[in-house]
């Protein structure tokens, strides 16, 4: 949503799309309660932890600390 690398809190939507929870909690307060790929409603309590891709992203963190 907003061209930044994914941090460490990725959320997927019921359409299946994945998004940084803080941008996407930032899109809908500022653009209304939608996906912004399929346009289909959603709501905060909606959103599910992406934890396979969060493992993915800690372990990118911890290779580049080695």
């Amino acid at each position: 949503i907003n061209a930044e690398y994914m941090g460490f809190d990725p959320v997927t939507t019921r359409a299946g799309y994945t998004y940084e929870r803080s941008a996407l909690l930032e899109h809908l307060q500022t653009n209304g309660s939608y996906d912004p790929i399929s346009r289909q409603s959603i709501f905060p309590s909606e959103l599910a932890s992406n934890r396979a891709l969060q493992a993915m992203i800690a372990a990118k963190q911890l290779q580049e600390l080695l």
